[in-house]
């Protein structure tokens, strides 16, 4: 279990007693032998890179420094991402981490385990999964194709980083963008010695399949291609990790939504810079006297045109003449066209970079609308000091100047002078203030950087001119003396001297493509290419200026700062141990050196004199009020009388706080973090009481809503039941009415005497009254005659199915009924049911009179079961004899369904 008992030395240099450099130091020393790389200087953590693995990071012990304050366990970077990720959730404020350190330090790492720190606390629903994976993958790209080993780096990123993480109410990433600063591409072409090239290159050679690389007319080889020798053509070797980081970049590419073919359209960039830096120049004279050159490896020139999709015959052109009016065309030199193309190179990466951090922000912003709260991490490039420093190492220092500005003034100047403002009791504390070196570098009229915009500065030597006459007596400038180096110029920066070779700064700066070049390359077919260089387009009208690379580095420089200056920030400053990138070797000097140049010491002074945290009192009272009963739920009174009730309301020592003229003062982080565990306690208090409430009110609201739909239901079945009990009755005289006139309509029905006439040919149904035939059966269409064996009277004659009668007999009114216990057979095809006493007489008849019809005699059934057609369905007729309810003389007949009884 992680505990501040089991620390060495302090874990916090505010508790050093003695405080002085050597102190100090020695603290660092003793910590760092055991493992213990993290220090606090109050709410500022110093990182000493171990290089080496250490067992510190787990999703557990993120957990835990999410859950408890970050001085209530040992010093760690997950306790300054936790805080910066607790503010953010609980006072809604944007965040930064700024991570600073020279080169070698660690602050990528530093910048990798903050990432990793928010992904593992934050939640884990599929799209925040989704978000947080695209996350670390964009940074795992940006590696790959940002970082290079250099000398004092094994991993050193040569361009500056913002990442700006956007989270939702819950604290869940939804959304990030990535800002680059200055990309060191110069790498692309000069490497100085025990440097490499960017490690993409590296990885495609050895973690490329044989398959890929044949399709990107690539050899295994390093040591074929120029771009990864040393200025001192020295081969610079791949590693065995380079072919598993291949892999994890190709992931990459594939989770951030890059399609198969968009990764080999970037692998055929990477080969086609790969093949250019390899173009060999040849001199050569021309007839009027000029020198010209050739291109000695034309089957490079082919592949690279291969891989492009162009005519050889553009590229050529391009890369060995110059376009010196719409029609006037004039051979480049040898010298001229290596310097083209390896502009060339230089652009073709550069674009390449910036076009796949446009792609990655479009995949990794947020999607969702509304309000949301940012937390940025910072990761610039480490100051640096070669043994050859040029236009690069400039603009790198340069943005570690103005950082370093910014932290001093927001935490050693702008603090102190709070303090006089507040008429607090404060003893000064002094501090090497770099302003004076970035008035140096970025004066509008005189500084170094902006000399180079001059007009007439149109070579090295002359801007070299310009910063001996405009620099000449600065405190922190030497150029022009005899004891520098010819072409050179020093500059006493915050963390050394550093001497720069003024070789191609000119150049550098300006870093524009010939437009025949660009031409050349937007009319290639290659899917990505055009789209690099939008300026080769010809129905574009001719560009504007190009800004030079020293501008755009201050005016997006001054913008990070401008938002980083509105933001809760919180400092890691790393520091290097020993400039032989070995574990365990902890040099006095070069730490003495750093801790001098980043003003730990002072900063140390200032937490062990001054206040960690303020808040104006109105601000004070509107976050802590619910503390004490006193303030809460509303004060009327004067804001400073509501901070004095809610502090003494607390058990925290009264020297832990000071009242300024408009802000209360706390002195050291822990009270804070006591403040807002006090209040956290209080919330949830509020939270059970709002919730007990609300669930009682919401209760009784079920209640009376029960009661008054059981009201209400109750009142309406009531109401049914009594129209249903009233509907019944209703019905049951209905049918009781129904019953009598269907009885007496049946009985008048049943004693309505009819004729049968059988004739040679057929069987005549007529009205007894008016003798007018009602229905007319031939003989030929019987076929059948059933009858019982009982004294019943009743016989059924079986006809086909075929029409009955003639259309004009037909349209008889059905109700004028024609033979026994069948009503509708004018429409209805069916047998002829009836009941006579002469049955027997006219089944006779019928039975001669259908054979001599049809030539062959009728069946004639006698049973005491048999089935009749009634036209829509068969009814099946029973019949019983004997039965004790029926009178001796009588029949009684009886219908269910399809089924009739006649009892005899």
């Amino acid at each position: 279990m992680l505990s501040l008992d089991q620390e060495i030395g302090a874990w916090d240099s505010v508790l050093l007693e003695p405080l002085t450099e050597d102190s100090f130091v020695t603290n660092l020393h003793q910590r760092f032998k055991r493992d213990h790389i993290y220090t606090y200087i109050g709410n500022v953590l110093i990182s000493v890179n171990p290089y080496k693995k250490l067992a510190l990071y787990s999703a557990d012990l993120a957990e835990a420094y999410v859950k408890r304050g970050p001085f209530q366990l040992p010093p760690h970077i997950y306790a300054v991402a936790g805080t910066a990720y607790r503010w953010l959730n609980d006072r809604n404020e944007d965040q930064c981490i700024i991570v600073t350190g020279e080169s070698g330090s660690g602050k990528t790492e530093a910048a990798r385990i903050v990432l990793q720190f928010l992904v593992l606390v934050s939640g884990d629903s599929p799209e925040t999964k989704l978000i947080k994976d695209r996350l670390v993958q964009a940074n795992t790209l940006l590696e790959a194709f940002g970082n290079a080993r250099t000398m004092k780096n094994d991993n050193a990123s040569r361009f500056g980083k913002f990442l700006d993480i956007e989270f939702d109410f819950k604290g869940d990433p939804i959304g990030g963008h990535l800002t680059h600063y200055f990309l060191d591409k110069s790498r692309i072409i000069h490497l100085a010695s025990s440097d490499r090239n960017f490690h993409i290159f590296y990885q495609l050679l050895s973690g490329g399949d044989i398959h890929l690389l044949k399709n990107l007319k690539l050899q295994r080889n390093v040591e074929l291609y120029n771009i990864l020798l040393t200025d001192t053509n020295q081969a610079t070797l791949s590693d065995e990790e380079d072919k598993t980081l291949f892999v994890y970049t190709r992931g990459a590419l594939e989770v951030l939504g890059f399609t198969d073919t968009e990764i080999i359209d970037i692998f055929r960039v990477l080969a086609i810079i790969l093949k250019l830096g390899n173009l060999q120049y040849v001199p050569c004279s021309n007839i009027d006297g000029t020198e010209g050159c050739s291109i000695n490896n034309e089957y490079e020139l082919f592949e690279i045109c291969e891989l492009l999709g162009a005519e050889p015959r553009w590229l050529r052109r391009a890369l060995t003449t110059h376009q010196i009016d719409e029609s006037i065309m004039a051979d480049l030199s040898a010298v001229d066209a290596s310097k083209i193309r390896d502009t060339l190179c230089r652009t073709l990466y550069s674009r390449l970079f910036t076009w796949l951090i446009n792609k990655i922000n479009d995949v990794i912003k947020a999607k969702s609308l509304g309000r949301r709260k940012e937390m940025g991490v910072l990761d610039l490039f480490g100051f640096e000091i070669l043994d050859c420093n040029r236009f690069e190492q400039l603009m790198i220092n340069y943005c570690n100047e103005k950082l370093q500005q910014f932290i001093v003034s927001s935490t050693l100047k702008e603090e102190q002078a709070e303090m006089s403002k507040e008429s607090l009791e404060w003893v000064k504390i002094d501090y090497f203030n770099n302003i004076a070196i970035c008035q140096l570098l970025e004066h509008e009229s005189h500084g170094i950087l902006s000399l180079l915009e001059e007009a007439h500065v149109q070579s090295d030597s002359t801007y070299l001119k310009r910063v001996a006459q405009c620099c000449a007596g600065h405190s922190h400038c030497l150029a022009a003396d005899s004891q520098l180096p010819a072409d050179t110029f020093q500059i006493r920066h915050y963390a050394g001297g550093v001497t720069y070779k003024v070789e191609g700064f000119v150049e550098k700066n300006r870093d524009s493509l010939p437009r025949e070049v660009s031409r050349a390359m937007f009319r290639c077919d290659h899917p990505i290419i055009p789209a690099l260089f939008p300026e080769g387009n010809p129905k574009r009208c001719n560009p504007k200026k190009p800004v030079s690379k020293s501008l755009q580095l201050q005016v997006s420089l001054n913008s990070l700062l401008k938002v980083i200056s509105g933001r809760q920030n919180h400092y890691v400053r790393c520091l290097k141990p020993n400039e032989m990138k070995h574990p365990r070797i902890f040099e006095m000097a070069l730490i003495q050196h750093q801790v001098r140049y980043l003003c730990l010491l002072p900063t140390v002074q200032l937490w062990r004199t001054g206040y960690c945290y303020r808040l104006p009192y109105i601000h004070f009272v509107s976050r802590y009020k619910m503390i004490s009963g006193s303030t809460w739920p509303r004060w009327r009174g004067s804001a400073v009388e509501g901070a004095s009730l809610i502090l003494r309301s607390l058990p925290i020592p009264s020297a832990e706080f000071t009242f300024g003229r408009t802000k209360l003062f706390v002195r050291s982080p822990r009270t804070v973090f006591e403040l807002e565990d006090f209040r956290k306690s209080r919330l949830h208090d509020l939270a059970v009481l709002i919730q007990k409430i609300w669930r009682g009110s919401r209760e009784r609201r079920k209640y009376r809503k029960m009661k008054q739909s059981q009201i209400i239901i109750a009142a309406a079945w009531r109401s049914w039941r009594a129209r249903e009990e009233f509907r019944i009755l209703k019905h049951r005289k209905e049918v009781e009415w129904a019953t009598k006139i269907i009885q007496r309509h049946y009985i008048q029905w049943k004693f309505v005497p009819i004729l049968l006439v059988i004739s040679t040919r057929s069987m005549l149904v007529l009205d007894q009254r008016t003798l007018q035939i009602k229905y007319r059966v031939p003989a030929t269409e019987i076929y059948r005659m059933s009858l019982s064996p009982f004294l019943d009277d009743v016989a059924v004659v079986h006809v086909k199915a075929s029409p009955l009668a003639n259309p004009e007999t037909s349209s008889a009114s059905s109700d004028q009924t024609s033979c026994l216990f069948q009503s509708d057979l004018s429409k209805k095809k069916g047998d002829f049911v009836f009941q006579t006493g002469h049955v027997i007489e006219i089944v006779t008849k019928l039975f001669l009179v259908v054979q001599n019809a049809t030539g062959k005699p009728p069946e004639v059934n006698i049973t005491t079961e048999f089935e009749a057609n009634f036209g829509s369905q068969t009814v099946t007729f029973t019949f019983k004899c004997g039965l004790p309810e029926v009178q001796p003389g009588q029949i009684r007949v009886l219908r269910k369904a399809n089924k009739m009884e006649v009892l005899v």
